[in-house]
């Protein structure tokens, strides 16, 4: 992307379970020495928990893009929020749309927004209801999804996850492409959602593609609010984080605009030793270990970090961490 290391690449892992978060930062770990029950004992396991190590993209920006959107959604009386602090007015009358899917395509819905913060804080009843709003949004070869400094209207498609398909990332000004989404369940737009801004960057579809995609009057209706609610509770956890203690309050914010929920269950392996390192974490809730040859070198618990050294020394992953 155009921007330094923007979207930064993070992993949120929720209760119950450990969290975690990823990103290029070159830091010592902070964590406490080992201890002597085994990472099992005190990690909860969640019944119904999906992990994925699939880095989602948002739109990209650029420096003066980016430094736009500080400015339009920074209030007069307080720092820059990430999210669009106006509350949503809900219509009692409003009914949220319903468009079939088959329960394959539900679950890979529900899997890719389950990794966004923005929907990470629904209940399962509130996901169910968001899932079945999205409508199938089939794109030719060559067509333009979105287009740079494009305004989003209310009954227009805003937010797309792929279901198949090639897709190119273009920045005015530029020929070549700088970002490409290949993976299924892969999102974007969702940025001029949450900070009511024009489009940041053109998407065009590489070849025939499948999207799911929601309007703004559903996303607002259904999402924004919680997402409002959830972005000022994790800006509340990230500044208390060591590590990140001498950020400023919009840099907090950048980063907290990038998180994704990871869920990571009792004796799952979040890294592995010799493996090359794309991922920063930090715990959020839960406990773990990292691991050499079997015996345990260290401990990690709530608003510990690791995987760093591996991104700063461009090394391979220096230990197991379960």
């Amino acid at each position: 992307p155009a921007a330094p290391d923007w979207p930064f690449p993070f992993v949120f892992l929720p209760r119950p379970g450990v969290r975690a978060t990823s990103g290029r930062m070159g830091c010592g770990a902070s964590a406490k020495t080992k201890y002597e029950e085994p990472a099992a004992a005190k990690v909860e396991e969640k019944d119904e928990g999906e992990s994925s190590d699939d880095e989602d993209e948002d739109d990209v920006l650029d420096d003066a893009a980016w430094e736009e959107m500080k400015k339009k959604t920074r209030q007069s009386k307080g720092p820059r929020m990430g999210i669009s602090a106006e509350r949503t007015e809900v219509d009692e009358d409003w009914v949220p749309p319903v468009h079939e899917k088959t329960p394959e395509q539900e679950e890979r819905l529900r899997s890719a927004l389950s990794k966004c913060f923005m929907f990470s804080v629904l209940d399962k009843e509130q996901l169910a209801t968001v899932v079945k709003a999205f409508q199938e949004t089939p794109k030719a070869a060559g067509e333009t999804v979105i287009k740079q400094g494009a305004e989003v209207t209310n009954k227009e498609p805003a937010l797309f996850v792929i279901e198949s398909g090639q897709l190119s990332v273009y920045k005015n000004g530029t020929e070549k492409a700088v970002f490409v989404y290949t993976k299924p369940g892969q999102y974007f737009g969702d940025l001029a959602l949450l900070y009511n801004a024009p489009r940041a960057a053109t998407v065009v579809a590489d070849e025939d593609v499948v999207l799911w995609s929601i309007d703004r009057q559903t996303f607002n209706n259904l999402v924004k609010d919680a997402a409002r609610m959830q972005s000022s509770k994790r800006m509340g956890f990230l500044k208390e984080v060591p590590l990140l203690q001498s950020l400023r309050e919009d840099e907090i914010a950048n980063l907290c605009d990038a998180l994704q929920v990871r869920e990571v269950k009792a004796d799952e392996v979040i890294i592995t030793e010799g493996d090359i390192g794309t991922e920063f974490f930090i715990v959020e809730c839960g406990r773990a270990q990292a691991r050499k040859g079997g015996a345990v070198v260290m401990e990690y618990e709530e608003k510990s970090y690791f995987g760093e050294l591996a991104l700063r020394n461009s090394a391979p992953r220096a230990a197991d961490v379960v």
